[in-house]
């Protein structure tokens, strides 16, 4: 993606409801799209009613987002980076006389 040229490898991964989070927190449904090439196999599957990620109240919304990023996280990593940032800084306020960053 244009303006993410940082060398980190990037993934992306769609988040969908499942159907024990539309039954727990009953979004209004919308009429599924005929005209999406997937439309037979969901209506078979699942009804002719989608339900979309956004139509949740915002804290739902966030949390399920939270969630499944969090659930992608490399810990191991993370902590190396939250170490490696916090030894940056200190580098940076020894550097510049102690003023805080």
């Amino acid at each position: 993606r244009e303006g993410w040229e940082t060398g980190e490898d990037w993934e992306f991964e769609r988040i969908a409801l499942s159907m024990d989070q539309i039954n727990e927190f009953s979004p209004p449904p919308n009429y599924a799209k005929i005209t999406d090439s997937r439309f037979e196999e969901y209506r078979d599957r699942y009804g002719t009613d989608s339900w979309e990620l956004d139509a949740l109240e915002p804290s739902v919304m966030n949390g399920l987002i939270r969630d499944a990023v969090e659930a992608l996280v490399d810990d191991d990593s993370r902590y190396e980076t939250i170490l490696r940032e916090r030894n940056h800084r200190k580098l940076m306020q020894d550097a510049v006389g102690g003023i805080t960053l």
